[in-house]
């Protein structure tokens, strides 16, 4: 197992593993995450009239980011963590079925979306459930209280390749002795408490979305 950072030093890292957006871009990422909630693929088009933003511009800010995953005819299905196809974290807002690509997107996208989310993910030793209920501005439910989360601290930036190289090690465990498997077999690993974790989320937020978030779109 690998030595934990501070929180602090852990969010100046995944902030600095993502790149660095202006305003408008912020904008167009939280509109997007918002968007996909509807569970529909989400369109540059649509993105553009909530914003007031003209499409070409929209669409060239989306295809300057890595991992925008999309559907045949080209709309959004996937992008930042959330996913409208089935992914091992199930992401469930205002009764419709999402995804998440790893545990801590479960924890950091409510705030983004300013919805409360019901999580549902398998410890990938056991088996077992975590169920959560997290809220924009704190977790609201765990079952079971002691479930934690398995994180790695990025060592370069995030690409195409980021569900394989990050998403992947991040993982909800229903308590440490759990995953101590997990972590014997993934050294560079470390476990967060679920606050702890949550509150990596929120820091995290205000590095990369915090303008949006301060003065989000009319």
């Amino acid at each position: 197992m690998a030595t934990r950072p501070e929180i602090s030093s852990l969010a100046e890292a995944i902030a600095g593993s993502m790149a660095a957006l202006s305003v408008e871009e912020q904008r167009v990422a939280v509109a997007l995450y918002r968007q996909l909630t509807s569970g529909e693929p989400v369109l540059a088009g649509s993105l553009a009239a909530e914003l007031g933003a003209g499409e070409e511009e929209v669409e060239r800010t989306l295809k300057g980011w890595p991992a925008v995953y999309r559907a045949d005819d080209g709309a959004i299905v996937a992008f930042g963590g959330l996913a409208i196809p089935e992914m091992p974290h199930r992401f469930r807002v205002d009764g419709r079925l999402l995804h998440t690509w790893c545990a801590w997107d479960a924890l950091f996208i409510p705030e983004l979306i300013g919805r409360t989310a019901e999580v549902e993910s398998q410890s990938p030793v056991s088996g077992d459930l975590v169920r959560l209920t997290v809220a924009p501005e704190a977790i609201v439910a765990a079952d079971p209280h002691e479930a934690v989360v398995s994180m790695l601290a990025p060592t370069k930036r995030f690409d195409d390749d980021v569900v394989a190289s990050f998403c992947h090690f991040v993982h909800f465990f229903p308590s440490a002795s759990d995953a101590r498997p997990w972590l014997d077999e993934h050294r560079e690993t470390f476990l967060l408490t679920l606050e702890e974790a949550f509150e990596l989320g929120r820091m995290t937020n205000r590095l990369c979305y915090g303008d949006a978030l301060r003065n989000p779109a009319s």
